[in-house]
């Protein structure tokens, strides 16, 4: 689960004014993150994950599975590429190295760089969000985002936030950035394998008023994987990401 980041609010509610304040002191923050000089070891390391022996067309069915699965006449989701990819590894085991990327840092280590890294591109995603929202307005709003605003029962509401913070952010990741991301770099470069990957996160959320924001989020996740070869760096920032999201609206929507 991702959610627009932006949230557009019919009347401003006093926990709508306070969700804006919120996003504005981050963004802040992330402007002075940028202003410092970068001393992180992990920004000037290179992507130092093995890169995987995948021919254009393991990558072309990868792609064509995952999108069947999601826009196909059956609601498979993300079942058909994660089958293919796990065919894949089991008859060739030695193509596909190192599933997880590498950790060079501790647990600590981690979480407070995904954090910082969210935050550099907060004003970014808080600009790119508010041009969605203004020039896309007459598409509704992702269904995750309705729901979870209409929601009555703390149990639903758990179960939501427990999928947005744990669930969507260990698969989504592992597929988009794991596999997908390697699968393409090592096939046709960084450059085409972070577009790609970027649009097709944004597609398989299948919202148009989502759309750039999240693509643009798919990048700076696709970036922190390419920085640091630590695929729980983007773990952690897609469940801060999703954290926020899920905190805008029930505080923007509660009161």
């Amino acid at each position: 689960m991702s959610v627009l980041f932006f949230a557009v609010y019919e009347e401003w509610s006093l926990g709508a004014q306070f969700v804006l304040l919120a996003n504005l002191v981050l963004a802040v923050a992330g402007i002075l993150l940028l202003l410092r000089k970068k001393s992180n070891l992990s920004e000037k390391s290179s992507f130092k994950v093995r890169l995987w022996e995948v021919d254009h067309i393991e990558v072309i069915a990868l792609v064509g599975s995952l999108l069947i699965g999601v826009f196909g006449p059956l609601p498979l989701g993300f079942l058909p590429v994660l089958a293919m990819f796990a065919i894949y590894w089991i008859s060739r085991k030695e193509n596909y190295p190192n599933l997880v990327g590498t950790f060079r840092m501790g647990w600590l280590k981690v979480m407070s760089d995904a954090l910082i890294r969210l935050l550099r591109a907060w004003p970014a995603l808080l600009a790119i969000s508010f041009i969605s929202s203004q020039v896309l307005s007459g598409y509704p709003k992702q269904e995750s985002v309705q729901k979870l605003a209409e929601m009555q029962s703390l149990t639903e509401v758990f179960n939501i936030a427990c999928y947005a913070l744990v669930v969507a952010p260990v698969i989504e990741e592992f597929l988009f950035r794991g596999i997908l991301f390697r699968a393409m770099k090592g096939s046709f470069g960084v450059g085409p394998a972070l577009v790609i990957s970027s649009i097709l996160f944004g597609l398989v959320h299948q919202n148009v008023l989502s759309f750039v924001p999240l693509t643009f989020l798919g990048i700076i996740l696709s970036l922190s994987y390419e920085r640091t070869g630590d695929l729980r760096t983007c773990i952690f920032i897609h469940a801060f990401f999703n954290g926020f999201m899920v905190f805008s609206i029930l505080v923007g929507h509660g009161f």
